[in-house]
């Protein structure tokens, strides 16, 4: 799968590709109905390569240190397809509406996506410490590692180079 081919990249790389191609189209863009939409279908393409990216990580990681709880991994697939769908519904909403201020059903999908987004970043990062403690036998923050997934935009920076060392090199070991 491609998306395994991004645990070797470096952090900036991937930094341009989940949000830096997003940031430079929207800002080249004119406010016109055709421009918006490519955005739109822009940043669900970048948001879906994200989430197979987390994915991927996740299930990488659950190989590399044997974890293999069935319900949680089931509820991490679950809360990665809400962060896919919730978007989808809320765009449409957001631009029908003629008042400046969210309906409820906007905020309730905002609130969803906060807290599935909180979950997927814990559940990768105990797996991601984890894996690093049974291979390196290094000591490091799950609270940290979880912060630097859910603030992804800066975390990447940190958490991409070890990524890269756990799981960059197994996969050139298999190659």
């Amino acid at each position: 799968m491609f998306v395994k081919k991004l645990y070797g990249a470096s952090p900036l790389a991937l930094f341009c590709l989940f949000y830096g191609v997003y940031w430079l189209v929207s800002l080249l863009v004119s406010d016109s109905a055709n421009s918006i939409a490519v955005v739109n279908i822009l940043a669900t393409l970048v948001t879906t390569i994200e989430l197979l990216w987390l994915y991927q990580l996740n299930v990488d990681l659950g190989r590399l240190c044997g974890y293999r709880p069935v319900r949680a991994e089931s509820l991490f697939c679950a809360l990665l397809v809400v962060m896919l769908v919730v978007p989808l519904v809320v765009a449409p909403e957001l631009s029908a509406q003629t008042s400046i201020a969210p309906s409820v059903f906007v905020w309730s999908m905002l609130v969803l996506m906060v807290g599935a987004w909180y979950l997927t970043s814990t559940h990768v990062a105990q797996k991601l410490v984890a894996c690093e403690l049974a291979r390196s036998r290094v000591e490091s923050s799950q609270a940290r590692t979880t912060l630097a997934f859910l603030f992804l935009p800066v975390g990447i920076w940190f958490i991409q180079p070890r990524i890269k060392r756990l799981l960059a090199v197994k996969d050139s070991l298999q190659s």
